[in-house]
């Protein structure tokens, strides 16, 4: 079994994440650069311990509001942004990459950020909402198809849209190993450099799985209206 995992390194101007294989070192990604751009600005990285749980009720309530989707980081930001700003709250929206523990290579992301150390993001779940923990309790992994672990994950999602944001995401706080990468930038320019990075590289090392912008799963929950 592939047990990943991620090392971070902070320079003044630029910084580096190394992916680890089973505890050798897989490869090194470095941002900003060609391959790994960021938009114009301050680099700013948060991670669990960087970043603060959102106590306000305000707030709370404003992200409560959003519906989001799958594989839709800037859809969701640009959701979030307009919910806060209804309801009258600050915030700064961050473009850039973000790097969960159990993957090879990080992807290009957006996010929300209040109070400076408070991250809106509604990608990553609570440990006890995680697709692969529920895909774990329902399949026997060993065994299932990748079309029937999809399958399972898009259960799970089902589940979770019937709950409040707040319930099944620690917002403000960055999920434990995750890191996000960026710097300050609307999701649209997010977006917009995704999009001239595919037209750049269109085989990049990070989406070799995609097709124009989505992957297998994202294009079933898209279907689905997820």
């Amino acid at each position: 079994m592939n047990n990943w995992s991620h090392k971070l390194i902070e320079k003044e101007n630029y910084c580096v994440i190394k992916s680890y294989l089973n505890e050798e070192l897989y490869k090194s990604f470095r941002f900003p650069t060609n391959m790994y751009p960021l938009p114009n600005g301050n680099i700013k990285v948060f991670t669990h311990d960087s970043t603060e749980l959102i106590t306000d009720k305000k707030v709370i309530a404003a992200v409560d509001k959003v519906v989001s989707k799958i594989g839709k980081c800037f859809y969701n930001t640009n959701e979030v942004s307009k919910q806060l700003k209804a309801y009258g709250i600050d915030y700064k929206c961050y473009s850039g990459w973000i790097k969960a523990p159990d993957t090879p290579y990080p992807a290009m992301h957006a996010w929300i950020v209040v109070d400076d150390n408070k991250v809106i993001d509604l990608t990553p779940l609570k440990e006890e909402f995680d697709d692969s923990k529920y895909v774990k309790e329902h399949l026997d992994i060993e065994k299932a198809s990748a079309n029937e672990i999809r399958r399972a994950v898009l259960e799970n999602r089902k589940n979770i849209l019937k709950l409040p944001n707040s319930e099944v995401r620690n917002l403000g706080k960055v999920e434990k190993d995750w890191i996000l990468v960026g710097c300050e930038a609307n999701a649209d320019i997010g977006k917009g450099m995704l999009e001239k990075l595919l037209n750049d590289f269109p085989n990049h090392e990070a989406y070799s799985n995609f097709t124009n912008g989505s992957n297998s799963l994202m294009k079933m929950a898209e279907k689905e209206g997820l």
